[in-house]
């Protein structure tokens, strides 16, 4: 079969673009893989609480014992309108033992 020169450099090309969209592919799927493996980590390790949105976003006498995955969990929710928002429970207990602690 006779092929010419532009011929077989559009054929390379080709290739080389199907591995490079394949390449794309594999490390889009590898990195969707990794990221629903920490999210399922996150569900199995991680214990969340559901709180009243208004009882402490708002309120300033938190903002100062509040962590900042708290504080923007809550600013997300009260933006959407949501009345309650999942957080993390360690990461609530403490808030409110150091509260405690403010107040006492």
């Amino acid at each position: 079969m006779h092929c010419t020169w532009n011929a077989l450099a559009l054929q390379n090309t080709i290739i080389k673009e199907k591995k490079k969209k394949d390449i794309i592919i594999y490390f889009f799927t590898s990195f969707k893989r990794y990221i629903r493996e920490l999210q399922i980590k996150n569900r199995i390790y991680m214990a969340t609480i559901e709180i009243i949105v208004s009882e402490f976003y708002g309120v300033p006498a938190f903002y100062s014992v509040m962590p900042h995955d708290i504080f923007d969990t809550l600013e997300l929710a009260a933006l959407k309108g949501d009345k309650t928002a999942t957080v993390d429970k360690a990461q609530f207990d403490k808030m409110m033992l150091d509260f405690q602690k403010k107040i006492a």
